[in-house]
């Protein structure tokens, strides 16, 4: 155990990360009882429920704050599992949980304007989540290119990443590129027989997790063409953040908080125009300049907005104001 901190590993039940419950040691987790909890959990509020639950029976009660993702409204029309008796069960525990929090943190601007869609009246503070950003070593944009030059894609292999927008641009380049893309998902299968007219396509299905730096310090761009679905959308992008900390010009798409996330320190197209994207790759990669002022502004983004330490700072400074907030509904 380090100093001030001590850690309760319980069991879990359930369908992870959205619809699971604890089996054993939450009571344990919250004795001695805290002044404030901060869950960082589920988007359906199972597990904090069960959280919520149990501090309305501690004395004194302690503050609840939870954390959410979701920039997508969900509705009984709008929801991604069939069974539409689960939406009315997880919003009968979002409306409880609602009920007691003194705060919550969202990890995205337009999250915010969900929660307060969904009911939710207490303080929100936008923390967007934070990057071991040290790990990655910052090495400067190429300003001469390798012949061909890398275009690189890390994530997941699913049809909402946009990975085949990204083939799609790559084939309408009027010279040859390297396409890398380091993931795995359902579409592996597919993307396993990809051949470009011009240059080539690698792919690193399985990467070790302490591999993952190097990866990015073989790329000259990094692109992440995500597109929007009726239920889901961007909602960060911790790849963005990765690349962006080890000095790789970032592209990303439109959809949901890629521009938020990149700011002035990368280029967004708009999603699922493979011709604008195609164009945005070419502009960037014959402008060296560009690539190097995109280089340095990525890192000090990364350092400045996304780094653990500053994701703290914020967390520990709102966990403050709400514990210090005098609400009505407590005792």
């Amino acid at each position: 155990m380090d100093e001030g901190y001590r850690t309760v590993v319980g069991r879990l039940a359930g369908k992870s990360p959205n619809r699971v419950v604890f089996l054993s040691r939450l009571k344990e987790a919250l004795d001695p009882v805290p002044d404030v909890i901060h869950v960082l959990t589920d988007e359906n509020f199972w597990l904090t429920t069960q959280v919520d639950r149990m501090a309305r029976r501690l004395r004194p009660r302690p503050r609840l704050v939870f954390h959410t993702w979701q920039n997508v409204p969900m509705s009984d029309a709008c929801y991604p599992q069939p069974w539409h008796w689960l939406y009315r069960l997880d919003t009968r525990l979002e409306r409880e949980v609602f009920s007691f929090a003194a705060g919550a943190a969202a990890r995205n601007h337009e999250a915010v304007g969900v929660l307060r869609g969904r009911g939710f009246a207490g303080p929100i503070a936008h923390i967007p989540w934070g990057s071991d950003v040290g790990r990655f070593a910052f090495v400067p944009a190429r300003e001469k290119l390798p012949d061909p030059p890398v275009i690189g894609y890390v994530g997941r292999l699913v049809r909402e990443k946009g990975i085949e927008d990204l083939r799609r641009a790559v084939e309408e380049l009027r010279f040859p590129v390297v396409l890398r893309i380091v993931g795995d998902g359902p579409l592996a299968g597919e993307a396993a027989g990809w051949r470009l007219s011009r240059g080539r396509v690698e792919w690193i299905r399985n990467i070790p997790k302490k591999s993952i730096p190097e990866a990015y310090r073989g790329m000259d761009l990094l692109v992440l063409p995500s597109r929007t679905t009726p239920t889901w959308k961007e909602q960060f992008g911790r790849v963005l953040v990765e690349a962006m900390a080890s000095g790789v010009p970032v592209l990303g798409s439109s959809s949901g908080a890629i521009p938020e996330v990149l700011g002035d320190a990368g280029a967004v197209f708009p999603e699922g125009d493979v011709r604008a994207l195609a164009r945005t790759v070419a502009d960037l990669l014959a402008d060296p300049s560009r690539r190097a002022r995109m280089s340095a502004r990525g890192r000090e983004r990364a350092e400045k907005s996304y780094a653990w330490p500053v994701w703290a700072a914020q967390t520990a400074a709102f966990l403050g104001e709400c514990l210090g907030r005098d609400h009505a509904h407590r005792d």
